[in-house]
């Protein structure tokens, strides 16, 4: 049939999404279209080879058989992320990562062609079933200074930047107490330090700059890495005077991962201390 329609959307969660839902769900009815809804462990939808069909859900797996037109809905990644941590309890690391996922996902599809529409329109057109129309809904706050901001236009721009403070990454004490502020003791062997904080990044070649404070008792060799997984850019600093430090490290990323800013004790020592303070993220090239 030349008229059919297989639709796959990839929803970001939003406080309208089961608003959308609704919608999606009653005009594919009007107009004679299945509707499926597949979320991140839901196996594809068998669909029916002679109808046209619409398939939603916050994932970028590909229904059974062709799809003519892939759909983003797009919503504020700051509503994205506490609609996630509001309705599944999630941590912080944890909303961030699930949040972030969904949100590099869709910027594959919208690279890729993906028709763009947003969750805090009126009213959106889908090939074959034409405009759909919601009412309007209470709006939410966003959150301040989102690390997940550079989300805000899919893809994201190159030259977008967004700070991401100390409190997002994970600290690893070795069996060495690490103070409420932040400060981590150097005594002790080699081991990793902190990393994080494990957001999803789009394909494109992304900065860090880290800075941190060290207060070396003698010198301390320091492993810094920039990536995701053993695909790090990699610098060895050795700091033997106290001072603040700052760094920045350049990855391409080839497909959507976790990024992960770390730093390692190369060698033991006896004293001295580090506190971590935070970085920037940068875009510097698109996919």
């Amino acid at each position: 049939m030349t008229d059919l329609h297989r639709l796959r959307m990839l929803q970001i969660p939003s406080y309208r999404a089961v608003v959308w839902r609704a919608a999606l769900a009653a005009a594919c009815e009007q107009a004679g279209w299945a509707f499926h809804i597949q979320d991140r462990d839901d196996p594809a939808p068998v669909l029916d080879p002679a109808r046209s069909s619409l398939v939603i859900g916050w994932v970028d797996h590909a229904p059974e058989g062709m799809v003519t037109h892939w759909l983003v809905q797009a919503a504020r990644p700051e509503e994205a992320l506490s609609w996630m941590r509001e309705v599944h309890s999630l941590s912080e690391h944890d909303g961030l990562y699930e949040t972030s996922l969904r949100l590099g996902s869709a910027t594959t599809l919208v690279t890729s062609g993906a028709y763009v529409c947003h969750a805090d329109d009126a009213e959106i057109y889908l090939p074959g079933l034409g405009r759909i129309a919601i009412d309007e809904v209470g709006t939410y706050p966003p959150l301040a200074a989102c690390p997940l901001a550079f989300y805000d236009h899919l893809p994201p721009p190159v030259g977008t930047r967004v700070d991401w403070p100390a409190h997002l990454f994970r600290y690893c004490d070795g069996g060495v107490s690490v103070t409420q502020d932040g400060i981590i003791p150097l005594i002790g062997r080699r081991r990793l330090l902190f990393n994080g904080p494990h957001i999803f990044l789009p394909r494109g070649r992304w900065r860090f700059t880290g800075q941190f404070a060290v207060e070396p008792g003698d010198r301390a060799e320091l492993h810094i890495e920039w990536g995701y997984g053993e695909s790090v850019a990699r610098l060895e600093e050795v700091v033997d005077r106290a001072g603040l430090y700052e760094v920045s490290l350049d990855k391409d990323w080839d497909g959507v991962a976790p990024a992960d800013f770390r730093i390692s004790l190369l060698m033991p020592v006896l004293d001295g201390e580090l506190r971590f303070i935070g970085g920037s993220l940068l875009r510097l090239t698109a996919a």
